[in-house]
Order: structure tokens, then C-alpha cells, then sequence
């Protein structure tokens, strides 16, 4: 992952509050304000010893669970 680029990805599980942890393919990065399993779009911060954390730019952009 690159500082400033936009990526799309899959949330797979909240830290405390309301860190998502993102996957995007073999890498992952933290975006706050998610919720699991929805799939946001964001884009990158801050990238650090093999972590990356992003800015969410579009919070409902779609809702993979949504029962």
C-alpha cells in the first residue's frame, strides 16, 4: 500500500471501539468508524513498518450483511 492511494476492501473484524481492520488482498489496514463486514472504500494515511492506516471516504458505499 501506498500513502494517498484509494483502495476498497472488505472489514473483517473491529479493534476496541471503532478501528475495522480492512483486507485488501494479502494486506491489511486499519480505518476507523466501520462496522464488520461491510465493504468501504478508503484511502491511505499513514503506511509504517508493514501496517497501513486509512481515512474512510465513503462510509455506506455498500453493506454485504445486511439481514
Amino acid at each position: 500500500m501506498k500513502k494517498g492511494q484509494v483502495y476498497e476492501g472488505s472489514v473483517v473484524r473491529v479493534d476496541f471501539p471503532n478501528k475495522g481492520i480492512v483486507c485488501v488482498g494479502e494486506e491489511t489496514a486499519v480505518v476507523k468508524n466501520s462496522l464488520p463486514g461491510q465493504k468501504v472504500k478508503f484511502s491511505v494515511n499513514k503506511v509504517r513498518k508493514g501496517k497501513a492506516e486509512g481515512r474512510l471516504l465513503d462510509p455506506q458505499w455498500v453493506r454485504l450483511h445486511s439481514h
